[in-house]
């Protein structure tokens, strides 16, 4: 996935410094893990007719599983995640990724609907910073396997909290055709948009599980 982050941008589209990538790229790693996530949870939802070819579901779980493997395994995207997207640039690329989230986030609070979802995703995002910064310590001490010895578990909290961020960008351009007004067969559309937003930011769903990622003091 290729991410163009116009907080890296001056008013001219130029890159504010020269050094950083015109396109920081972070890699489709962290989405393809809730893609797998996704299908089985659907399959799940069948029961043995799940993994039965009398529905689609047990394809897409083959096509959708191969993804972690080719193009680098899920631990190989981990590791290309933390120990090079993460870090290029001294931070910069992940710099900007932050700045964009937090655009996101303070949009988000001004609206009253999504004012609590905005301050689930800024606990969230603290605690990757929290968790980023310790890490990038113990590189700075030399200690390579030790700094990417978790980067899977990185790349899943990572994938959550962009994930989350998407959604509730998402949110916000509901909310937004829904003052503007829109049309009658509209409805069913934007209303799924909304419970699936407030879905995944439910206490039983995905984000709450790295809320408090990692449970330790540092």
């Amino acid at each position: 996935m290729s991410i163009i982050f116009s907080s890296c941008l001056d008013n001219n589209l130029k890159f504010k410094s020269v050094s950083l990538p015109p396109i920081i790229l972070f890699n489709d790693g962290p989405y393809i893990v809730m893609g797998i996530h996704s299908v089985s949870q659907g399959l799940q939802c069948l029961g043995r007719y799940g993994y039965c070819d009398e529905f689609p579901p047990e394809q897409f779980y083959r096509d959708v599983r191969i993804h972690p493997i080719h193009e680098g395994t899920t631990s190989i995207q981990g590791m290309d995640l933390l120990g090079r997207k993460v870090t290029m640039q001294k931070g910069k690329a992940f710099t900007c990724l932050l700045e964009e989230i937090n655009k996101t986030i303070l949009a988000a609070t001004e609206d009253s609907e999504l004012m609590p979802l905005a301050k689930e995703l800024i606990g969230a995002v603290e605690n990757l910073k929290k968790v980023t910064a310790h890490l990038m310590g113990i590189a700075a001490k030399g200690s390579p396997d030790l700094f990417l010895a978790d980067a899977t578990l990185y790349l899943e909290a990572f994938s959550i909290i962009g994930i989350a961020w998407q959604w509730l960008k998402q949110g916000l351009a509901v909310r937004e055709a829904i003052k503007k007004g829109f049309k009658s067969n509209e409805q069913n559309f934007y209303e799924d948009k909304l419970y699936t937003m407030r879905f995944f930011f439910g206490n039983h769903s995905f984000l709450p599980l790295y809320r408090d990622f990692p449970d330790v003091n540092f």
